[in-house]
């Protein structure tokens, strides 16, 4: 997605632990406020590093939604709160983009949408 570069996202961050994390499926309708705030309200605990992220989409792949729906990721860059959506498509190419976290879109929760999440 070109907007990790357009909004100064694509930055080499520093090495992080290992972090527990947990696989959660949307079961309502929401936008990432919802999803996120539903998990936790201080959505601060849920933010993940871009390596973090990397690391589980190469280790734990098949906990990636399939079919070209998304699984979310929350992090945070320069002080503002974005999502990376991953997406594996039928031919299982993965496709990454990043949304800012206030984006308005509401997801179906009819695809089964997932989020990772630190276990807090």
């Amino acid at each position: 997605d070109p907007d990790f570069k357009d909004w100064n996202l694509d930055v080499e961050g520093e090495a992080t632990p290992k972090a527990p994390v947990a696989v959660r499926e949307m079961i309502e309708d929401a936008n990432f406020a919802r999803m996120f705030t539903s998990v936790s309200p201080d959505v601060e605990k849920l933010v993940l590093t871009q390596s973090q992220i990397r690391n589980f989409v190469i280790k734990y792949r098949n906990w990636l939604r399939t079919d070209g729906y998304a699984t979310f990721f929350l992090f945070k860059e320069n002080d503002e709160l974005f999502v990376a959506c991953v997406r594996l498509d039928s031919g299982g190419d993965l496709r990454v983009y990043v949304r800012r976290f206030g984006y308005a879109v509401v997801w179906s929760a009819a695809y089964r949408l997932r989020l990772v999440v630190p276990t807090v």
